[in-house]
Formats: C-alpha cells, sequence, structure tokens
C-alpha cells in the first residue's frame, strides 16, 4: 500500500509539473525551450514507470470505475 501510494504521489507531480509548464510557461518560452521541458517530464514518467509496481486486478477496476465516473478528471485537462 506505501509502495502504491509512493507511485501515485510521483505521478500525481509530474502530472502538476507538465500542467504548469501549459498552462504557464508554455505561452512564454522558446519551442526548444519546451521541448526539452517536456523531454524531462518524459524521462521522469518513464522512471516511475519502470518502478511502479502493478496493481492488482481489484485496485485496477476499482480506480477504472473512478475514472469513468469522472472521479479523475480536471477541466484543464479537457482543453
Amino acid at each position: 500500500m506505501n509502495q502504491a501510494a509512493s507511485a501515485a504521489n510521483a505521478y500525481l507531480e509530474i502530472q502538476t509539473a507538465a500542467r504548469q509548464v501549459r498552462e504557464i510557461d508554455l505561452p512564454y518560452e522558446a519551442i526548444e525551450d519546451v521541448r526539452n521541458t517536456l523531454a524531462e517530464l518524459t524521462a521522469r514518467r518513464d522512471e516511475q514507470n519502470k518502478t511502479a509496481e502493478v496493481p492488482n486486478k481489484r485496485a485496477y477496476k476499482k480506480a477504472q470505475k473512478n475514472i469513468n465516473s469522472g472521479g479523475q478528471t480536471y477541466a484543464v485537462d479537457e482543453s
């Protein structure tokens, strides 16, 4: 459970960083800087994917139900 919580927090950190880049930095940064930032975020995500434990079937179904019901939807992600 602790590993799952740590992985979830790491993914949330990456998601928040990506949202901040998109909403705050993107309009003002040079394309090369934005590409570098994207590469860094992608590397963080890929590293997290390597170390995150695969959820068990029950947890997966529960999370899928939460996502499908809109529990993980943010207005900014829909734009």
